[in-house]
């Protein structure tokens, strides 16, 4: 009887990961241009349209509370709790970290930084200029002024 009672309680069923997949169409079963012809260049016009937005990556659609506690992550940690992720199951990039942003965001940096170091390079040369002229009868300050050097622009 004890091994009956082991042999009778139910195993926990595993959790199956979401899928988007969508219902199968047989012959039997007619789409919606069967049903609704007229409906036909609606669709077409839609499948356009939408063909010209960007699919929206999970955190770009997160708002501000699920941005702050990742919560937008959870069904990506449950699914890769339950199988191994491929490419397919993380979904699209988010707009701000692709590399078009990333690229225009640092150039645009680098461009004001490089103007940055040019004026402040100028005004030092100037500066420099200035103590050299203060110290030309002095060949001692001279040496010790030396070859102005140039600073390069910070990364």
């Amino acid at each position: 009887n004890g091994q009956n009672s082991d042999q009778n309680l139910a195993k926990p069923e595993q959790p199956q990961p979401y899928q988007h997949e969508q219902p199968k169409q047989t012959r039997d079963t007619p789409t919606n241009k069967e049903k609704f012809p007229d409906d036909q260049d609606k669709e077409d016009k839609e499948d356009d349209d939408n063909e010209d937005q960007q699919v929206l990556s999970p955190e770009d659609q997160a708002n501000c509370l699920s941005s702050w506690l990742l919560l937008y992550l959870t069904p990506l940690l449950k699914l890769g709790a339950t199988k191994i992720l491929e490419p397919s199951d993380v979904g699209p990039v988010s707009q701000f970290d692709r590399a078009t942003i990333c690229h225009d965001a640092v150039q645009s940096l680098w461009i004001k930084e490089v103007a940055r170091s040019k004026e402040a390079n100028r005004k030092a040369q100037e500066l420099h200029e200035a103590k050299l002229a203060k110290a030309s009868g002095n060949p001692k300050k001279l040496a010790k002024l030396g070859k102005f050097t140039p600073t390069p622009p910070n990364l």
